[in-house]
């Protein structure tokens, strides 16, 4: 891009405008090479991805999306559902006759995303779920 500017000497480039980076922060010098990241992070992972970076910022690498990204729910509710489903806590319950439906889901959802846990409702039935450690 340098090489081919009509200005003789050129040393520097800039960005001055960007459209659907989703709400990530483009630095005005960000590098080639860090731009072409995000882009293919974007593409790979969309909207959940550039939560995350809003959260930790743009220095976020894949790996550390991955180790935090949990998963997309219908509201944090939803994912403490699922995860006691998934480690067999709501079946150790029905084994001792308590039904899923007396537990108050919205309690140990507060619970869990005081310091655990944070998430982005980004629409109806639609919150992205990470886990803060």
């Amino acid at each position: 891009m340098l090489s081919n500017s009509p200005e003789p000497d050129t040393e520097e480039w800039a960005i001055h405008d960007f459209e659907n980076w989703q709400e990530i922060k483009i630095d005005e010098h960000e590098s080639i090479e860090r731009i072409a990241e995000l882009a293919e992070l974007l593409q790979e992972h969309g909207k959940a991805f550039a939560l995350y970076c809003e959260y930790y910022g743009n220095d976020s690498t894949a790996s550390d999306f991955q180790e935090h990204y949990l998963g997309k729910y219908k509201d944090e509710e939803d994912f403490v559902y699922e995860m006691w489903e998934q480690d067999g806590r709501l079946k150790k319950l029905e084994e001792l006759g308590i039904p899923a439906f007396y537990i108050d889901w919205k309690a140990i959802a507060r619970d869990w995303f005081i310091d655990s846990y944070f998430s982005v409702e980004v629409g109806y039935e639609e919150t992205h779920v990470f886990s803060r450690h």
